[in-house]
Protein backbone atom coordinates (compact mmCIF):
# COMPACT_ATOMS: atom_id res chain seq x y z
CA UNK A 1 0.00 0.00 0.00
CA UNK A 2 1.08 3.54 -0.57
CA UNK A 3 1.81 6.01 1.51
CA UNK A 4 0.03 9.59 1.10
CA UNK A 5 1.52 12.39 2.23
CA UNK A 6 -0.20 14.71 4.30
CA UNK A 7 0.42 17.49 1.03
CA UNK A 8 -1.18 15.03 -1.18
CA UNK A 9 -4.31 14.73 1.42
CA UNK A 10 -4.06 18.76 1.01
CA UNK A 11 -4.23 19.06 -2.44
CA UNK A 12 -7.19 16.76 -2.76
CA UNK A 13 -9.16 18.77 -0.47
CA UNK A 14 -8.38 21.95 -2.12
CA UNK A 15 -9.72 20.65 -5.10
CA UNK A 16 -12.96 18.95 -3.83
CA UNK A 17 -13.38 22.24 -2.15
CA UNK A 18 -13.39 24.17 -5.40
CA UNK A 19 -9.91 26.45 -4.52
CA UNK A 20 -7.72 26.65 -7.31
CA UNK A 21 -3.82 24.96 -7.32
CA UNK A 22 -1.19 24.58 -10.05
CA UNK A 23 -1.28 21.30 -11.75
CA UNK A 24 2.22 21.60 -12.91
CA UNK A 25 3.23 20.73 -9.41
CA UNK A 26 2.13 17.56 -9.51
CA UNK A 27 4.64 16.01 -12.43
CA UNK A 28 6.87 13.56 -11.18
CA UNK A 29 9.56 15.12 -13.97
CA UNK A 30 9.20 18.66 -15.48
CA UNK A 31 11.33 17.58 -18.99
CA UNK A 32 10.01 20.20 -21.52
CA UNK A 33 11.73 18.81 -24.45
CA UNK A 34 9.92 15.34 -23.82
CA UNK A 35 6.64 14.06 -23.66
CA UNK A 36 5.05 13.27 -20.55
CA UNK A 37 4.09 9.83 -20.18
CA UNK A 38 0.88 8.47 -18.91
CA UNK A 39 3.08 7.13 -15.86
CA UNK A 40 4.93 9.57 -15.03
CA UNK A 41 1.30 12.02 -13.99
CA UNK A 42 0.84 11.23 -9.83
CA UNK A 43 -2.54 9.86 -8.44
CA UNK A 44 -3.31 13.10 -7.04
CA UNK A 45 -2.94 15.02 -10.42
CA UNK A 46 -5.17 12.54 -11.88
CA UNK A 47 -7.61 12.67 -9.19
CA UNK A 48 -7.23 16.75 -9.78
CA UNK A 49 -7.94 16.25 -13.38
CA UNK A 50 -10.51 13.80 -13.38
CA UNK A 51 -12.81 15.94 -10.55
CA UNK A 52 -12.15 18.68 -13.25
CA UNK A 53 -14.35 16.81 -15.87
CA UNK A 54 -16.23 14.16 -14.08
CA UNK A 55 -19.91 13.71 -14.67
CA UNK A 56 -22.62 12.11 -13.04
CA UNK A 57 -22.49 8.56 -14.86
CA UNK A 58 -19.19 8.09 -14.68
CA UNK A 59 -18.84 6.14 -11.29
CA UNK A 60 -20.94 3.68 -12.47
CA UNK A 61 -18.86 3.39 -15.77
CA UNK A 62 -16.21 3.04 -13.97
CA UNK A 63 -17.42 0.48 -11.25
CA UNK A 64 -18.70 -1.69 -14.05
CA UNK A 65 -15.13 -1.53 -16.11
CA UNK A 66 -12.86 -2.09 -12.93
CA UNK A 67 -14.84 -4.46 -11.10
CA UNK A 68 -15.00 -2.99 -7.83
CA UNK A 69 -18.12 -1.17 -6.03
CA UNK A 70 -19.81 1.80 -6.65
CA UNK A 71 -19.39 3.03 -3.26
CA UNK A 72 -15.31 2.42 -3.25
CA UNK A 73 -15.13 3.73 -6.59
CA UNK A 74 -17.21 7.00 -5.16
CA UNK A 75 -14.52 7.26 -2.04
CA UNK A 76 -11.51 6.75 -4.62
CA UNK A 77 -12.63 9.82 -6.04
CA UNK A 78 -13.09 11.75 -3.69
CA UNK A 79 -9.98 11.46 -2.07
CA UNK A 80 -10.96 9.30 0.73
CA UNK A 81 -9.58 5.48 -0.69
CA UNK A 82 -5.82 5.48 -3.32
CA UNK A 83 -6.74 2.40 -5.94
CA UNK A 84 -4.70 3.25 -8.91
CA UNK A 85 -6.88 0.95 -11.25
CA UNK A 86 -9.77 3.13 -10.36
CA UNK A 87 -7.66 6.08 -10.42
CA UNK A 88 -6.00 5.49 -14.18
CA UNK A 89 -9.33 4.08 -15.42
CA UNK A 90 -11.12 7.61 -14.68
CA UNK A 91 -8.11 9.23 -15.80
CA UNK A 92 -9.03 7.89 -18.99
CA UNK A 93 -12.03 8.44 -19.27
CA UNK A 94 -11.78 11.78 -18.82
CA UNK A 95 -8.84 12.96 -19.87
CA UNK A 96 -9.78 14.47 -23.32
CA UNK A 97 -12.96 16.17 -21.95
CA UNK A 98 -13.51 19.85 -21.69
CA UNK A 99 -13.69 21.48 -18.22
CA UNK A 100 -16.27 23.86 -17.30
CA UNK A 101 -14.57 26.83 -17.19
CA UNK A 102 -13.36 26.07 -20.47
CA UNK A 103 -16.65 25.63 -21.71
CA UNK A 104 -17.81 28.86 -20.03
CA UNK A 105 -14.49 30.84 -21.51
CA UNK A 106 -15.63 29.85 -24.64
CA UNK A 107 -19.25 31.04 -24.13
CA UNK A 108 -18.05 34.32 -23.45
CA UNK A 109 -15.34 35.33 -25.76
Amino acid sequence: MKMVTPRQKTMVRMVRSGNSCNPDMFYLHLNKNSNMAFKELTPVFKLIQVAQRRQPKDSKAIAESTGYSQSHVANVLAGRRFNDTITNTAYRMTNRRQTLATKLAKMEG
